[in-house]
């Protein structure tokens, strides 16, 4: 009777409502929710009709007629939405797929992780849904289109094929990294930290057995990667990231976190074994500034202030009497062997204005060394020199535009409450910059995945 009183009121009001929206009315279309009519006068809103018991509608035989299109109705809703917990479904797989792919395949055979991440990587342009996820960073895809096609053009120009094929690389590398940042989130951080810190156990472990096998004492151990400076470079990369979620004090100290926190521990020591074994000087160094960098960020002023107080010492010391600590002496020939590189890289840079505008593509002086008479390397062994003679000026200040805008994405992080982000991306990025004044590691599809990761690192939502 209820249901009825109401029906008759609201059809008294025949002269002020659509008959559309009576006819809505009868076969029960506003029982939960319902739009506002066309045209009330007087009228802000007329409530729905709320059927207590469809079965003493009077109105029941009217929406029997209608039971087709009533049904029909329900049956596409239910299509719908299966459909959409599929492609929910199917989307949340990719992104966990793709996440832990991409943590594990740095500590992969170079030769193996390189195919893994090509195929990954078509795999994310070709999905539709990936694809969208990845156009959502507009600006890094922006820099990333324009390099791509500049360092192209200059490597055609140049006839430069390798650089070619590494351009293409780039590419990929970089756009994997703008999908990684818009789907990261809490959850995925922790996956990916977790498959690091595998990787770097993993890792260690083949390290040792390399160096008990080896029958040259002066061979150094490489691991899975091509040498040991790109090993060294892996196993910064996987230390700066368990030591920053090491000591994320957001997670509650339970018996599962506890557990959780031991393994990046133990994660920690076998990246330092792996650092130690592989003697990469250089990545020592980067390891010294991002743990420095780490200590700062986190609010320890007086104790960064005594660490590097006691480096410069320890440094100063070992250049006075290197026979004290043979290592410092070491360090410093990372650096005097390198001079030389440094001198013939600028000269190759300045020969002429198209190369010191555009560079000539990837991997000139490796190309160039023979017919200009330039130190034997395969690289300038320095990032700034490097990018220059890849890709001039005009190249080198969109990869410093790409280097801002994951800094600014940081800070931003930052400013939303997401400190450990934050502090991730910035150790990283220190730890990076310092590594690559004697050596451009960064520039190695494992090296780079690994780093594109960290500074995919995301808790909160865009």
């Amino acid at each position: 009777m209820r249901a009825e009183t109401k029906l008759k009121s609201n059809v008294n009001l025949s002269g002020f409502i659509s008959e559309e929206y009576l006819s809505d009315m009868k076969v029960g279309r506003f029982i939960t929710n319902t739009k506002r009519p066309e045209s009330i006068i007087g009228f802000q809103e007329v409530n729905a009709i709320e059927f207590s018991s469809r079965a003493n509608s009077p109105y029941k035989l009217e929406e029997n007629d209608n039971s087709g299109m009533s049904n029909l109705n329900v049956e596409d809703k239910k299509n719908q939405r299966s459909a959409e917990n599929r492609f929910d479904s199917f989307e949340s797989r990719l992104k966990l797929t793709v996440t832990v792919l991409m943590s594990a395949v740095p500590f992969c055979h170079y030769i193996f992780s390189g195919a893994v991440l090509l195929a990954v990587s078509l795999l994310l342009i070709a999905i539709p849904a990936s694809r969208r996820e990845i156009l959502r960073q507009r600006r890094m895809v922006l820099l990333t289109v324009i390099i791509s096609s500049m360092s192209l053009l200059v490597s055609v120009i140049n006839a430069n094929i390798i650089g070619i094929f590494i351009t293409w690389g780039i590419f990929l590398i970089l756009m994997d990294g703008a999908y990684l940042r818009s789907v990261m989130n809490s959850y995925l951080l922790r996956i990916s930290s977790l498959t690091v810190a595998a990787g770097g156990i993993i890792t260690a472990l083949i390290v040792i057995v390399q160096r008990v096998n080896f029958e040259n004492p002066d061979h150094r151990p490489y691991g899975l990667a091509y040498n040991p400076n790109y090993l060294g470079s892996i196993a910064v990369l996987s230390a700066v990231f368990v030591i920053v979620m090491l000591f994320d004090g957001n997670f509650k100290q339970t018996g599962r976190e506890i557990i959780v926190k031991s393994f990046y521990a133990l994660s920690l020591i076998c990246d330092v074994i792996t650092i130690l074994i592989s003697e990469s000087r250089s990545s020592l160094l980067a390891l010294t500034a991002a743990v420095i960098v780490f200590v700062f960020l986190k609010g320890h002023y007086v104790i960064t202030a005594v660490c590097c107080v006691a480096g410069a010492m320890i440094w100063v010391v070992g250049l006075i009497d290197p026979g004290i600590f043979s290592w410092t002496n070491s360090l410093t020939e990372v650096f005097s062997g390198r001079v030389e590189i440094w001198k013939d890289a600028f000269k190759s840079f300045s020969s002429d204005f198209f190369t010191a505008m555009f560079g000539r593509g990837p991997m000139t002086y490796y190309l160039v060394k023979n017919s200009e008479g330039l130190t034997e390397a395969n690289h300038a062994h320095n990032i700034l020199l490097d990018t220059l003679i890849n890709a001039g000026i005009i190249g080198f200040f969109i990869y410093l535009a790409i280097v801002a805008d994951i800094l600014n994405k940081a800070f931003d992080l930052s400013r939303k409450g997401d400190k450990t982000s934050f502090i991730l991306i910035t150790v990283a990025v220190c730890g990076v910059a310092v590594q690559r004044i004697p050596d451009v590691t960064i520039m190695w599809h494992q090296t780079a995945i690994l780093f594109m990761i960290i500074c995919a690192a995301k808790k909160v939502n865009d």
